[in-house]
């Protein structure tokens, strides 16, 4: 058994690790604020947030206040 397979078996257990654990199974959080329909509503300006939590499955505010607040614009 020469470097490169001792390396490949050390390392299997570890890559069997990180499949387990993907990014898209991940529980969402609920959104904080819903309309009277239930759907998602920015924590800041009251825009529908739908599409943005289907990407990103925690987010609380639409994309121009996330970035505002990412810029220190609160």
């Amino acid at each position: 058994m020469d470097a490169a397979d001792m390396a490949h078996k050390a390392s299997a257990p570890f890559k069997r690790m990180a499949t387990r654990f993907r990014p898209n199974q991940v529980t969402p959080t609920p959104p904080i604020k819903t309309d009277e329909n239930g759907a998602p509503l920015c924590v800041r300006c009251d825009a529908d947030i739908t599409q943005r939590r289907r990407i990103i499955v925690d987010a609380q505010r639409c994309a121009d206040c996330q970035q505002d607040v990412e810029n220190g614009n609160r």
